[in-house]
């Protein structure tokens, strides 16, 4: 094997690193801001909660049930504290953006990763 082929694995197999590096995290408070859903900002340690006026998935739960998590490294997560609502099932947050975002709900409508999900 050439040194700069052992090189190139070594520094992550040739790919160039600036894309991967200079990926900003989703912003979630302007992202509802833009779709004009209510909530109220709940600092928590290492995330930011975002608990919501009103549950997506079932409009009777207002009492602060509903709640999006940012966490620090950039996931995000969706709550719902019912048992009975789909707001605590897996995949819960990417079916709440794509019910708010036309083009998110386009883009993973035929992404195989997302079979599980929906």
């Amino acid at each position: 094997m050439k040194p700069e082929t052992i090189t190139a694995l070594v520094n992550g197999n040739g790919k160039d690193k600036t894309h991967e590096d200079s990926r900003r995290p989703f912003d979630l408070e302007s992202w509802l801001n833009e779709r004009g859903i209510e909530y109220r900002i709940k600092p928590d340690g290492e995330k930011t909660r975002y608990v919501l006026e009103v549950c997506g998935f079932n409009k009777s739960h207002s009492r602060g049930e509903a709640t999006i998590t940012q966490f620090d490294n950039g996931a995000i997560a969706y709550r719902c504290l019912h048992n009975t609502c789909k707001g605590g099932e897996r995949g819960a947050w990417q079916k709440y953006r794509a019910m708010h975002d036309a083009d998110y709900a386009e883009r993973i409508e035929n992404d195989a990763y997302f079979d599980n999900y929906f």
